[in-house]
């Protein structure tokens, strides 16, 4: 439904500016369910055309929210990626803690169980993985700085993990297990970008692209425990 067709426009900026309720829906709702239909067209389109290709304009329709409702909500489309990325983000971020809250595990058991739950949640839905591995990528300077600090933020979320088992002296003190998260945080990325864009009929299944991200980070743990000689 169409709001501009059906109600006319001075008694929709009077019912913004006083509160009023129009068919049952108070302003708080009514900006709510707005919202909700653009993201969802967002990542509809963003992931099926492409963040570049997508514009306004197709965003309006594709929503059913006028132009002018969707301008007020997010001034611009990268507003609105950018509001996708981090809910994707906090999806996965949220999948991590969840899975910590069972009993503790060794630092190898442990490690194994955050990316079990980081992939399964990056993989649930593959235009989430199209947004966040493709669509995000040469959008602008503020948004690579975006970009870069959230994958810092991941890694500094593995670290805290790391450094628990660290002061229970299940892993020993080293100054470089930033370095060790933050490649592997990024190899990861490049792994979900590579599955991403081969054909579905050629891809290894999911649980292949966990693994190989569970040895990567094993690896450094493994190491940190059998260090090379100096």
């Amino acid at each position: 439904m169409n709001d501009h067709n059906d109600y006319p426009m001075h008694m929709i900026e009077e019912t913004l500016v006083t509160g009023r309720r129009y068919k049952g829906i108070d302003p708080a709702e009514r900006i709510a369910q707005r919202r909700e239909k653009i993201f969802a067209a967002g990542i509809e389109l963003f992931s099926t055309h492409g963040y570049p290709q997508t514009t306004m304009a197709m965003l309006s329709v594709a929503s059913g929210v006028p132009h002018r409702y969707l301008t007020q909500l997010f001034p611009s489309k990268e507003d609105l990626l950018r509001e996708i990325y981090l809910a994707i983000t906090a999806q996965v971020v949220a999948a991590v803690y969840a899975a910590r809250q069972g009993a503790v595990l060794d630092p190898i058991g442990q490690i194994r169980r955050d990316v079990d739950s980081a992939c399964h949640a990056f993989l649930a839905d593959e235009r989430y993985l199209r947004i966040n591995c493709l669509e995000v990528i040469g959008v602008s300077q503020e948004f690579e700085q975006l970009r870069r600090k959230v994958i810092r933020d991941f890694s500094h979320l593995i670290l805290k993990e790391i450094n628990k088992f660290v002061e229970l002296g299940l892993l020993p003190e080293r100054a470089d297990y930033y370095s060790g998260t933050l490649g592997i945080v990024g190899a990861f990325h490049e792994l979900m970008t590579e599955w991403v864009l081969t054909p579905k009929s050629e891809r290894p299944p999911s649980t292949v692209l966990i693994h190989q991200v569970q040895e990567f980070f094993r690896g450094m743990l493994l190491a940190a425990l059998n260090p090379l000689p100096d």
